[in-house]
């Protein structure tokens, strides 16, 4: 793509997210849900927990950058997301660090154990974004994954744009949807090699969703609108089109999540369990 397009295109995406991405400054009303998904014999597990680390857990978790200007833990306080992955023969960690008042990504953290283990952390700057890349191996099965063998290390100059959320951020976003008035909310998203401009659309109440968890929820569908890059990087716990979240009434924690994956088709994930934030 020319240079000046795509940098038009960032732009456009970037006034976009400022308009559309709200001030939360809610505490989630959940701390732990645990997720399954069901294809023939096969059977893939997640747990997502949310905390929010304390300014002296944020100093060390939050990476930084010589020679450039990270975007900083705002005064609101950040958020973190883990999300721990059980699929066939794949074992997996998602990490990321949203502001707590605009869901703002400041840093993203993956590993997995594919090929005696990938990692990938990514810190967002002012200006850009800054990452790393790692491979496991026999001599480093000892060690973290942060000092594993490091294959990449880069710069992107066009990178994320300033108000830009993860595709967990969405679940947040979906459940303050639902406890507002407004219909829809727009929010850009920022996966490892594009920005993708998403739409979230209230679509009705159902009073006893999920085949495993019985309970009232507010669905919410997902609409990619725009992007720049390659829309197919897009994921959000592995399903990409079609995308559909049940929010519990309760907790505002993702009930079930409706969508296709692009190679297995269409799947529904399941809440097994709900773990509320004690208020």
């Amino acid at each position: 793509m020319n240079p000046g397009v795509r940098a038009a295109r960032l732009m456009l995406l970037i006034v976009v997210a400022m308009q559309a991405l709200p001030a939360i400054g809610l505490t989630p009303g959940w701390q732990r849900v645990d997720l399954e998904a069901h294809r023939f014999l096969m059977v893939a597990t997640t747990t997502l927990r949310i905390t929010e680390p304390s300014p002296a857990a944020l100093a060390a978790e939050l990476v930084a950058v010589p020679g450039h200007a990270a975007l900083p833990a705002p005064e609101a306080g950040v958020l973190r997301l883990d999300a721990d992955s059980i699929l066939p023969g794949v074992t997996s960690r998602l990490s990321v660090w949203l502001a707590r008042d605009s869901l703002q990504l400041l840093q993203r953290e993956r590993v997995d154990s594919v090929r005696d283990g990938r990692y990938k952390l990514t810190r967002f700057l002012a200006d850009g974004s800054y990452e790393w890349q790692r491979r496991g191996g026999k001599k480093t099965r000892d060690l973290e994954p942060s000092r594993w063998h490091l294959k990449r290390e880069r710069f992107r100059p066009l990178g994320p744009p300033a108000r830009c959320t993860d595709a967990l951020g969405l679940l947040l976003l979906a459940a303050e949807l639902v406890r507002g008035t407004e219909a829809r909310a727009e929010s850009a998203v920022c996966t490892d090699d594009a920005v993708v401009g998403v739409v979230l659309v209230r679509a009705g109440d159902e009073a006893g969703a999920g085949a495993v968890l019985r309970r009232p929820c507010r669905r919410v569908s997902l609409a990619i609108e725009q992007t720049d890059g390659d829309v197919e990087d897009f994921r959000l716990l592995g399903l990409s089109t079609g995308l559909l979240v049940c929010v519990d009434a309760a907790s505002g924690a993702p009930l079930q999540l409706l969508g296709s994956e692009p190679r297995l088709g269409a799947f529904t994930i399941e809440a097994t369990r709900i773990e509320t934030r004690d208020r």
